[in-house]
């Protein structure tokens, strides 16, 4: 800021001299008076641009620092679970982070959120259940099938997914449960908008015969099928990007049931695959925001961060287990067959068989260099992928928002796991 009032100076004082040099042309001769007027228009001058400049400078920063408050952990407010489930007895340590900041961040932000976003409950509230329905975003390739077999098998839930179409004897008309495979499930297909869309005129969230809600498209669940008065409580977990890249090239490569399957896929190298128009650009940023095609901005990256730390209970797939048990934690899920060891037990089970369509389930190897071992179905290895490589910078290219978010997503877990179920680290 002084350094442009001292151009400003600079530049006035120039213009001064210029002006005087031109009063002693005998030509165009001036009176003290004309000089003196100048004079006091310069200054002028200079006193509102200086003001200008400290007003903007002020504001500036002042929007900086609104951003850096509304996006730092440090400032959430998490409720601690249901009061039978504090840790170690403390009800009262619900009641001391409700205290420990003055500011509702959590009101603040309801102004930039989407206005449908009020029906999914804010992760500062405490968790109600009877009155809100658990909502699983369901982020592709990362442990959505593992998740899905967990509820079910060790949970018994009732879930609300894309296999209604399958219900025998299928009703058009009217929303009932049915089993499949062993299954039990809502005849709702919600991976495709016309699906939600008539999930939505049956009163899907208001007839509560799920125990769970599974679907991609957030912005049309949170504005269709959930309400202010029958709301959502959402989960996701979430994948580093590039590992997600992979699993999809793997699966899309032949999967040939799939609608997305292309033999051409077979054909690329992995590096090729992230150079064409099979792999996704940002898909978990876009799909926060409602945002599918169109460049993506800071706003947009600022929109996702919100969400995720206002609106979201995260699991990580590196940390499966744990997620998945935070999860049952959280929502109190209990199989009245089952004991607590035998859960467990299932849910161990259920991660370390995985998905074997998908490559580095149950776990991503955080070891690179161990890809060289797996072999895919064609000639292709992950050892082409290793950090800091041409294969691995062509993926990132196309996921620098989705890094952002999942760097995010990592540190907003660790805090839940503080604040929301007593992990110390």
């Amino acid at each position: 800021l002084f350094r442009r009032v001292k151009k400003v100076m600079k530049c006035t004082k120039d213009e001064d001299v210029d002006k005087d040099a031109d009063d002693l042309d005998p030509l165009n001769l001036s009176s003290d008076n004309t000089n003196q007027k100048r004079m006091t228009t310069s200054k002028v001058m200079f006193v509102m641009m200086a003001i200008v400049l400290l007003v903007f400078s002020m504001g500036r920063n002042k929007g900086r620092a609104n951003e850096m408050q509304l996006l730092s952990l440090n400032s959430l407010n998490y409720q601690n679970l249901r009061g039978q489930s504090i840790p170690n007895g403390d009800q009262s340590a619900t009641e001391k982070l409700s205290q420990s900041d003055n500011y509702n961040q959590a009101t603040a932000l309801e102004v930039s959120f989407p206005f449908y976003f009020s029906s999914l409950s804010n992760l500062t509230e405490e968790y109600r259940p009877g009155e809100e329905t658990p909502y699983f975003w369901d982020v592709h390739f990362s442990g959505e099938s593992i998740a899905e077999a967990i509820f079910s098998q060790c949970h018994n839930l009732v879930m609300a997914a894309e296999f209604g179409l399958r219900q025998p004897e299928y009703s058009e008309d009217e929303l009932a449960q049915f089993i499949l495979d062993g299954s039990r499930y809502v005849n709702v297909e919600l991976n495709t908008k016309e699906g939600i869309l008539r999930a939505s005129n049956l009163g899907l969230a208001q007839n509560r015969l799920a125990d769970v809600i599974i679907s991609p498209y957030l912005h049309n669940i949170a504005s269709q099928v959930f309400t202010t008065s029958d709301p959502g409580r959402l989960f996701a977990l979430f994948r580093h990007p590039v590992d997600r890249a992979l699993g999809m090239y793997h699966y899309l490569s032949k999967a040939s049931w799939d609608p997305m399957y292309s033999p051409e896929i077979k054909k690329l190298t992995i590096e090729e695959f992230a150079r064409s128009g099979y792999i996704e650009n940002n898909w978990m940023t876009r799909f926060l925001v409602g945002k599918p095609k169109g460049k993506l901005t800071h706003s947009d990256m600022l929109l996702a961060k919100k969400i995720v730390k206002y609106k979201v209970l995260v699991g990580l797939y590196d940390e499966l287990e744990t997620s998945m048990s935070r999860f049952q934690r959280y929502f109190g899920w209990k199989d009245a067959k089952k004991t607590r060891a035998d859960t467990a037990k299932c849910r161990s089970k259920a991660i370390s068989r995985g998905d074997k369509n998908v490559l580095g389930h149950p776990t991503s190897i955080k070891d690179r260099e161990a890809f060289a071992s797996i072999q895919s179905s064609n000639s292709y290895t992950d050892q082409d992928v290793i950090v800091g490589n041409s294969a691995w910078k062509a993926i990132e290219r196309q996921n620098v928002f989705d890094l952002e978010l999942y760097a995010f997503a990592k540190r907003v877990y660790a805090l839940q796991g503080e604040h929301i179920f007593g992990v110390v680290e």
